[in-house]
């Protein structure tokens, strides 16, 4: 996606969030989401798109819209606006919780069952990918498509520019709590390894995430028996997943949503 196709899709987005945006509250997590909901009703699918991190100084933004703009199945796009900048707490929680997590479990389930959806998919690009993988341990037969998320999240959320939403999410920096939100995604993996998911993972080996994260991801994955289907490429800058990743997931798509 080059400058001109990500300002289209930033413009486009924020006309349809200003027309569709919704507010979730659950009132046992005390938490408030904002989604935006686009129905088919001739579809039993219902694909879940959680957003990325964006760059420091710009607020939380929803994700692949416009990609999936085509796509004849129910659309549920979530954003994660929290924390002091608005850029977002991995759809985690507040001082080692997890009610945001909990918060979108039930929104999902909820407009599930609305549409009686047969099949719910999720997906999502770094950030987005690490919640995708997440909340599908949650969900019973979800599928996941992702590019070159996070695993080790604390380490991640270490860096300098990721201070506040490190802050939000783990305010105190202990070695056990460095280790507890390290583990966090693969002990969930671990747990649900029997359960049926199919995982489409999109990256490339040849920028920072794949040494820091995706390898160790990607031998989790095989080790538990997962169900998943790789596609690599050799880009070099963490961010050029926003410019290969809509076609993959387009792809994806087709054959998730068609049970291959």
């Amino acid at each position: 996606m080059n400058k001109v196709e990500k300002y289209i899709d930033y413009v486009t987005t924020k006309i349809r969030q200003f027309l569709k945006q919704r507010t979730f509250v659950s009132k046992k997590q005390n938490v408030s989401l904002k989604y935006m909901l686009e129905k088919n009703r001739s579809s039993r699918i219902l694909i879940v798109v959680f957003s990325a991190c964006t760059r420091k100084g710009v607020k939380a933004r929803y994700n692949y819209v416009r990609t999936l703009k085509d796509v004849k199945e129910n659309k549920l796009f979530i954003l994660d606006d929290f924390s002091a900048d608005h850029r977002g707490a991995y759809y985690l929680g507040q001082n080692g919780g997890n009610e945001i997590e909990l918060a979108c479990q039930e929104l999902i389930m909820q407009k599930a069952e609305e549409l009686r959806a047969k099949k719910i998919i999720l997906c999502g690009s770094s950030k987005g990918g690490w919640a995708a993988l997440n909340l599908m341990t949650d969900i019973k037969d979800a599928d996941a498509i992702v590019g070159a998320p996070q695993y080790y999240l604390a380490n991640y959320l270490l860096a300098p520019p990721l201070k506040i939403c490190r802050e939000f999410i783990m305010p105190d920096v202990t070695e056990q709590k460095i280790k507890g939100l390290n583990e966090y995604l693969r002990n969930k993996l671990k747990k649900k390894a029997g359960d049926k998911h199919k995982i489409y993972l999109h990256y490339s080996d040849s920028e920072h995430t794949y040494n820091e994260h995706v390898r160790f991801l990607i031998e989790d994955l095989e080790s538990f028996g997962y169900d998943v289907a790789f596609d690599c490429r050799h880009y070099t800058e963490h961010w050029d997943v926003s410019r290969y990743f809509p076609d993959y997931l387009l792809d994806s798509l087709t054959g998730c949503c068609k049970g291959e």
